[in-house]
């Protein structure tokens, strides 16, 4: 149960564009006035400034929709603002000094042209998100060495990724040895919170009372991630609750408070992260805790500022376990898989609607635990859903099945593999994650 980010985009580049396109439809009305001396205002200069803030205007409306479409940030926007408005200032000076009321009129608009296609020029060399992504001093971070001892499964499926990818240790080689000689992994299966009044007379018994929710949960499944701290910071009070409510009997995954990964503001983070490790020490100290999840929003791309923050906070937290879970297929690079693998934090695979920013199905690991979330393929109401409708989805037997194959794969050469089912609405989750269980068993 998690609250989206918006679609990778910057809802203010939008209203930016559109206040600009109002300021052009302005200057372009303005203009007309002008040249039919509708208004009492000089020719040579009015129709000149109009027609300079007209086509000024329409091109930064322009531009900056094609940033929004590109996903880019408001900042990212205004960097490309700054290029074109520079450039518009020096052809505005060069107009005024240097043509008469005639060419002043005509010329500004090649120029323009021009201008644009200047703009187009160096978007190409220094905006694209491909040649910043490939820029060396952007990224000043080296490429990984390309691993050999690495283990491939590739499967195609209802349009998926699948790209197993499965990191071996060169000091422990006997993940090579056949399968039946294998230790398998610990498999755990769960739902993403558990605490669904809705769920009543589907998964609960319809006269267990709400309190004893919990309790009941423990005894169907292993493993729960804990969705409501994103909502508020838990206490060490609370999850000692939790212990005693499922008797020991399940292991938690708990998601970072939303201050940690969804703020604005990045630059006081610590005490907010001190006291959600405070919180977690019950679990921590009776082995409860799998791993703390901070999941970033589809807008938390993958820039330099953004890189130094995860940076930052994977190593604020390091005495608790982490897995990273990114809503920006941007991410999804042998860099941040390698640098992950360095600071012994875990990626998380998600399957999630095919949708053009949010991540592939890769089954990437990076430490010694496979952490996969099932969010649903609802396509239809991943942007426009609330959290109910976004994740109302219920796999097929089909679908589950094109995942047994990865999965044994995963927990041939892991320690531990955690599944998780967050398509919650109607209880679908608790169904799905059953049924794969029972697929995984035969």
């Amino acid at each position: 149960m998690e609250m989206n980010g918006n679609k990778g985009m910057d809802n203010r580049v939008i209203v930016v564009a559109i206040v600009s396109a109002g300021v052009a439809i302005c200057s372009a009305i303005l203009l007309l006035f002008t040249v039919y001396e509708i208004i009492p205002i000089e020719f040579h200069f009015g129709s000149f400034m109009y027609l300079y803030l007209f086509v000024f205007t329409l091109v930064l409306s322009f531009l900056l929709l094609y940033s929004n479409k590109q996903s880019l940030s408001l900042l990212q926007a205004t960097k490309r603002f700054w290029v074109v408005g520079f450039l518009y200032a020096i052809l505005f000076i060069f107009g005024l000094a240097f043509f008469n009321d005639f060419l002043k009129n005509v010329l500004i608009g090649g120029m323009s042209l021009l201008e644009t296609f200047i703009y187009i020029v160096i978007e190409k060399i220094f905006f694209t998100k491909k040649n910043i992504e490939n820029n060396p001093r952007a990224h000043p971070e080296p490429k990984p060495p390309v691993n050999n001892n690495t283990t491939q499964v590739n499967i195609a499926k209802n349009n998926y990724i699948f790209n197993c990818n499965i990191n071996v240790n060169s000091d422990n080689l006997n993940t090579l040895v056949p399968p039946q000689d294998l230790n398998m992994a610990k498999l755990y299966i769960g739902i993403s919170d558990y605490d669904y009044p809705e769920w009543q007379n589907i998964f609960y018994p319809q006269e267990l009372k709400r309190k004893d929710f919990l309790s009941y949960y423990a005894t169907q499944f292993n493993s729960l991630e804990l969705n409501g701290t994103y909502y508020k910071m838990p206490t060490p009070e609370q999850m000692q609750n939790m212990i005693t409510r499922t008797d020991s009997k399940v292991i938690f995954t708990v998601k970072a408070f939303k201050d940690l990964t969804h703020a604005e503001d990045k630059t006081n983070y610590q005490p907010t992260a001190a006291e959600f490790k405070r919180a977690l020490e019950p679990l921590q100290n009776n082995n409860l805790l799998l791993t703390a999840l901070l999941q970033f929003p589809e807008s938390f791309h993958y820039e330099k500022e953004e890189r130094i923050y995860l940076d930052n906070l994977i190593k604020e937290l390091k005495e608790i376990p982490l897995t990273v879970e990114m809503r920006n297929t941007k991410w999804q690079t042998d860099q941040v898989y390698q640098a992950l693998k360095q600071r012994n934090a875990a990626w998380c695979i998600t399957d999630n609607p095919n949708l053009k920013n949010l991540p592939k199905l890769e089954y990437i690991t990076t430490n010694e635990l496979a952490y996969i979330r099932f969010h649903g393929r609802n396509s239809q109401m991943w942007y426009q859903g609330n959290n109910i409708s976004r994740y109302d989805y219920l796999y097929s037997d089909s679908e589950l099945q094109s995942f047994i194959e990865p999965l044994k794969e995963l927990l041939k050469h892991t320690k531990t593999i955690q599944l998780f089912f967050n398509n919650h609405a109607k209880s679908q989750a608790t169904v799905n994650a059953k049924k794969i269980e029972m697929l995984l068993k035969e």
